[in-house]
């Protein structure tokens, strides 16, 4: 089975709002002192096949831009790649920022480049913590009632992840091994993934979207399989005694 999320470019934009201002430490380490802060994002939209795109303002604060205090920025042009890649030992979904365009009043036109260039290289060596291992966070195991002994758990593990962007929307489906546990069995070990399908579906524009982050979107579905899956088997239960009776 799997679960699909979909979320449009109005979800994703509402999302943003909420997150900033958000900061990046810049340079070696997690130096609080060094950062840009994304504040006031607008001009939201999806660029299909690679990310999401927004203009927003900043404040910089580096020395590597010769200035130890922060530096307001009117406006800046954000790229935020989606991939799915492997990222510490299993595939991931990687967020991955990259500044396209920068307006620093302060400076003149010919080292805007240069700056925008030192900033991206900041940021890309940062993509890895920029990451959601979603195999974990959306793996688990459901406790069922004592009535339903000898079963006591079903458990949900994730084969595969696939992500398709368009201009619409963002589409994450995850596809779940499921498995019934028995009393005196221990956990099962983990099936082997599998791999995603080349080709996912692209929302139409008819198809009710996620209105939550996208972790809890899908985190949501599958607990709603899971709960779904206990009353299936709570209903079958209930069945087999009144024949029996």
């Amino acid at each position: 089975m799997w679960v699909e999320a979909i979320l449009s470019k109005d979800d994703l934009a509402t999302a943003l709002t909420e997150l900033c201002p958000l900061s990046i430490a810049l340079g070696g380490g997690s130096d609080p002192a060094h950062y840009i802060k994304f504040m006031n994002p607008g001009n939201v939209s999806l660029v299909a096949d690679r990310g999401l795109r927004l203009t927003c303002e900043a404040e910089i604060c580096w020395p590597v831009l010769g200035v130890e205090v922060p530096v307001h920025v009117e406006s800046l042009t954000l790229m935020l790649g989606l991939t799915l890649e492997s990222a510490l030992g299993e595939e991931a979904l990687l967020f991955k920022p990259a500044l396209e365009d920068i307006d620093l009043a302060w400076v003149p036109n010919h080292f805007e480049g240069k700056i925008t260039e030192r900033l991206n290289q900041q940021l890309s060596q940062k993509h890895i913590e920029f990451s959601w291992r979603f195999f974990q966070t959306l793996s688990h195991v459901f406790e069922l009632p004592t009535l339903l002994r000898p079963v006591n758990a079903l458990e949900l593990s994730v084969a595969w992840g696939k992500v398709r962007l368009t201009e619409e929307a963002l589409v994450l489906a995850v596809s779940y091994h499921t498995r019934i546990r028995r009393d005196g069995e221990p956990r099962l070990p983990e099936p082997q993934r599998e791999t995603a399908p080349k080709a996912l579906a692209a929302p139409s524009r008819n198809t009710p979207h996620a209105t939550l982050p996208l972790p809890l979107a899908v985190a949501g579905g599958a607990a709603l399989v899971g709960v779904s899956t206990w009353l299936a088997l709570s209903a079958t239960t209930r069945l087999w005694r009144l024949l029996r009776a």
